[in-house]
C-alpha cells in the first residue's frame, strides 16, 4: 500500500521539516526503505508548530479494528465524592513512548517531497493506537485508586492537601517506573499548589467568590499540575 507525497505550502514544508529534523534528533523518526508509504498530514499545535503524522486512512480501513474502550471522563466522576484537592498531568508525547513491533515500523511509513520516514514509536492516525494508549495506562495506574487517566491526561484526587502530596509522590514514583515523560519539569517541594475554595451550601455567591473565579483574575498555574477547587 503505498501513495505519492502531496504538494505543501512553503510554509508549512518547513514546518513539517523541522518537526521531522526533531523527532530524527530524538529517535522518534528514522530515514526508511520499504515498500509502505502514506501522505504527511499536519495537524497544527496548541500553542505553536506542527505535529507530523501519516494519512493512514487507507492503511487503516484494511486493519483490525480494537474494541478496547477509551473512557468518558463522565464515567469516572462518582469516584470524586468527598474529595477536596484535584490535579491534572499531562504527558509529553504520549503516544511516542509506545514501541512499535519491529516487523510493523515499516508500515507507518510517511512520504514527502524531500524522502520517506517511518516511526519506531506508535504515530497518531493510526487505528487502535488510542486503544493501545488507554489498555497501557490502565496498566500502569490499575492500582492507585485515588487516580484515573484519559489517554494522555491523568486525573488526581483526593481527600486533603497531605493526603494529595502523597497521592501525587506514588503516582511520580509509578510513572517513573515505567519511564514516562511528563508535560513539564515537576518537583514536589517546590510546587506550589493552586486551591481556590468554595463553599458549595451558600446558593447565591458572593461578589468576591464571583471575580475569583472570573478567569480572567485568576492565577495563571504550572503547566504540568492544575489545582481546580477545594470543597
Amino acid at each position: 500500500m503505498a501513495c505519492r507525497p502531496r504538494r505543501l505550502a512553503p510554509d508549512r514544508l518547513a514546518a513539517g521539516n523541522a518537526e521531522l529534523d526533531a523527532m530524527l534528533q530524538d529517535g522518534k523518526a528514522r530515514r526508511a526503505e520499504g515498500p509502505w508509504s502514506s501522505a504527511l498530514h499536519l495537524m497544527p499545535k496548541k500553542d505553536s508548530g506542527c505535529r507530523p503524522f501519516g494519512d493512514y486512512r487507507a492503511f487503516n480501513s484494511c486493519t483490525i479494528p480494537d474494541r478496547y474502550t477509551v473512557p468518558h471522563i463522565h464515567d469516572s466522576s462518582h469516584r470524586l465524592s468527598g474529595c477536596a484537592i484535584f490535579s491534572k498531568i499531562a504527558l509529553v508525547r504520549a503516544y511516542h513512548q509506545i514501541p512499535v513491533h519491529p516487523d510493523d515500523i515499516q508500515k507507518t511509513a510517511i512520504t514527502i517531497t524531500f524522502g520517506l520516514f517511518e516511526f519506531p514509536y506508535m504515530s497518531f492516525g493510526l487505528r487502535k493506537a488510542a486503544q493501545n494508549f488507554q489498555r497501557f495506562m490502565d496498566e500502569v495506574l490499575k492500582d492507585l485508586d485515588f487516580c484515573f487517566a484519559n489517554l494522555d491526561d491523568i486525573f488526581v484526587f483526593s481527600l486533603s492537601p497531605q493526603e494529595h502530596h502523597q497521592h501525587l509522590r506514588t503516582l511520580l514514583t509509578t510513572l517513573r517506573s515505567y519511564g514516562i515523560l511528563m508535560n513539564a519539569p515537576f518537583v514536589l517541594p517546590k510546587s506550589p499548589l493552586w486551591v481556590t475554595k468554595f463553599h458549595p451550601p451558600d446558593p447565591t455567591p458572593s461578589r468576591n467568590v464571583l471575580q475569583i473565579f472570573n478567569p480572567t483574575l485568576l492565577p495563571k498555574p504550572s503547566a504540568n499540575l492544575d489545582i481546580y477547587w477545594e470543597c
